[in-house]
C-alpha cells in the first residue's frame, strides 16, 4: 500500500520505541512523497542485512543517508539510505486512542538527547526509581487503610466478556498466570474471559476454564489467570473479576467452581478466602498448571466454592 501512495495502518511489536511507541500499538505509516525524513521524525524501514521491517527515529543526517536509532537502544542501526525508508509515522493508537509519540519539536528534542547519549542516562534513573517505588507500591497495597481508600478513590472500573484482542494483549503485558491456574494437558477444555477496563484500557484478565474429560482427575470447572495490572492491586479489580466468573459458572447451573494455588502465594490465598473457596484434601496428581515452567518445585493448594441451590453438574 505505501508504495502505491496510500497509508498503512499496523501492528507493532517489541520494545525498541518505549516509552512512546509500545508492544502492541497500532501505528500509521504514510508514504515519504518526496519529502525527506527530518531529524526527530519515527520512520519505518528494512533493518539492513534483513528483511525485517522497524520503526526508529531518525537522529542525524550523516552522508547519503540517515542515522536511526530507536529511544529504548543503547545503539543505532547505522546510515540507512533513503531507498531503505518506507515511510514516516504519523499516529500512534493505543488502546482504541492516539497518543503522542514524540512529534515535530517533540520529536527533534528526542533526537537531540538520543545523539548525544542522554536518553541511556534516563533509562538507567528510570530503572534505578522504579524498583524501590514498585516495592512501596506492592508493601502499601497489602495495608487495609490503602484498600479502603483506594476503593473509594480510584477511579471507576468495568467487567466485560474478553475479546480476543483483549485476550492478546492480557497475555502480552499484564502476565497471565500470575495467581493462580488450571491444569494443562487436560482434553475437552472450554475457557471463557473477562476483562477488567479503566478509559477502555485492560488493567485485570481472569477465566473460566472448563473440563469435560469424564476420565480426567481435573474434570469441573476452574477459576485460572487471574491477574491484575501491578498499580491496580489492592482495589478490588481481582475480587470483581474473580466473582464475575463465579457468577457466570453460577447462571450455567454449575455446583462448584474449583481453583489451583501455589502453597507460597499468600495473595492468592487470601482472595480465595474472600470468595469463600475451602481449602480440599485431593488425590489429584500434581501437574503442569497454566504459565508454569515447572511443574514439581512448588505444591499446589485445591480450594472449592460450592455454589448452592444450583442443578448438580461437576
Amino acid at each position: 500500500m505505501i508504495e502505491r501512495g496510500s497509508p498503512l495502518r499496523i501492528r507493532v511489536f517489541g520494545f525498541s520505541m518505549m516509552p512512546l511507541i509500545q508492544d502492541g500499538d497500532v501505528v500509521t505509516i504514510a508514504p515519504l512523497a518526496g519529502r525527506a525524513p527530518a531529524i526527530g521524525e519515527v520512520v519505518a524501514f528494512v533493518l539492513p542485512g534483513t528483511e525485517k521491517l522497524a520503526l526508529h527515529r531518525v537522529v542525524a543526517r550523516e552522508g547519503p543517508g540517515w542515522l536511526l536509532r530507536g529511544d529504548n537502544c543503547p545503539d543505532s542501526d547505522g546510515v540507512v539510505v533513503g531507498a531503505e525508508i518506507l515511510g514516516r509515522i504519523t499516529r500512534v493508537e493505543r488502546d482504541g486512542r492516539e497518543v503522542p509519540f514524540g512529534s515535530g519539536l517533540t520529536g527533534a528534542g528526542v533526537a537531540w538527547l538520543s545523539r548525544v547519549g542522554v536518553l541511556g542516562g534516563l533509562r538507567v534513573v528510570r530503572r534505578v526509581v522504579r524498583r524501590p517505588a514498585a516495592s512501596a507500591l506492592r508493601h502499601v497495597q497489602g495495608c487495609a487503610w490503602y484498600r479502603a481508600a483506594g476503593r473509594r478513590l480510584a477511579a471507576r472500573f468495568v467487567i466485560a466478556e474478553a475479546s480476543d484482542m483483549d485476550v492478546w494483549w492480557a497475555e502480552r503485558r499484564l502476565g497471565l498466570f500470575e495467581l493462580d491456574s488450571a491444569p494443562l494437558g487436560t482434553a475437552g477444555q472450554a475457557v471463557s474471559g473477562w476483562v477488567a477496563k479503566r478509559g477502555g484500557r485492560v488493567i485485570g484478565f481472569v477465566r473460566l476454564v472448563t473440563i469435560a474429560d469424564a476420565e480426567s482427575p481435573w474434570k469441573g470447572h476452574w477459576l485460572s489467570s487471574l491477574t491484575v495490572r501491578e498499580r491496580y492491586r489492592g482495589l478490588g479489580v481481582g475480587e470483581a473479576l474473580a466473582w464475575r466468573a463465579v457468577e457466570d459458572a453460577a447462571s450455567r447451573g454449575v455446583s462448584a467452581v474449583w481453583l489451583g494455588v501455589r502453597e507460597d502465594n499468600r495473595s492468592a490465598l487470601g482472595l480465595s478466602r474472600k470468595l469463600e473457596f475451602e481449602p480440599v484434601a485431593s488425590d489429584r496428581p500434581e501437574t503442569t498448571f497454566a504459565g508454569e515452567e515447572r511443574a514439581a518445585t512448588r505444591k499446589h493448594v485445591i480450594l472449592r466454592k460450592a455454589l448452592e441451590d444450583r442443578a448438580v453438574s461437576a
